[in-house]
Order: C-alpha cells, then sequence, then structure tokens
C-alpha cells in the first residue's frame, strides 16, 4: 500500500504515470487503487501501520477482496476483525504438534 503515496504527490495524477513509476501495467495500478478504495480507513490504516510481517503477509490482496464485496463498512470491519481474531487463534498453536504453544506431552 505503499505506492498509493505516490498519488500524495501532485505531480502523478493518473493511474500511467504511477504505473510507470513503480513498474507495473496501468490496468494493476487501477486495479489496486479499486480495491483500497473500497475498504475502510481504519483497515487501510491498521494494515499500513502494522509492521508485524506475518500479518501482513496473511492479508493477501484475494483476502482483502472478500471484504469489499460486503455492503457496509461495519460489516467490512467486523469480518476485518474475525480474520484477525483467527489469526490470534492460529498463532497460539505449535505447527509442528498441533498443540497450544507451551502445553507439555504427558
Amino acid at each position: 500500500m505503499q505506492w498509493l503515496r505516490l498519488f500524495e504527490n501532485e505531480s502523478v495524477n493518473s493511474y500511467a504515470q504511477a504505473a510507470e513509476i513503480i513498474g507495473v501495467h496501468r490496468s494493476r495500478v487501477f486495479q489496486l487503487v479499486s480495491l483500497v478504495t473500497r475498504l475502510p480507513n481504519e483497515v487501510i490504516n491498521f494494515l499500513t501501520t502494522n509492521k508485524d510481517p506475518y500479518i501482513r503477509a496473511h492479508f493477501s490482496e484475494r483476502k482483502l477482496r472478500r471484504l469489499t464485496l460486503l455492503a457496509s463498512d461495519e460489516q467490512k470491519i467486523s469480518s476485518f476483525c474475525n480474520m484477525l481474531d483467527g489469526i490470534h487463534a492460529l498463532a497460539m498453536f505449535d505447527a509442528k504438534s498441533s498443540r497450544p504453544k507451551g502445553e507439555e506431552v504427558v
């Protein structure tokens, strides 16, 4: 989402200009802008300020696009929070043993 900062610069005023700068086709810029403009600011702010690489990697474009299909921002935020809860639940399990972290085998 850092590429969105390009549009804050007044000299970049088209998808074609942005695409040339970041090295993608202008249709790809349109897709990404379209996605971001359909997400609530709370979701965008969370993702842009969160430094946890696991969380950032978890929220792929595909997962975020599902949120855009919901009718209201409240529904989008609620669904996003449910996704976050799911990440935290997964983090509680040891990937090797499928046991909660810290749980000893007796």
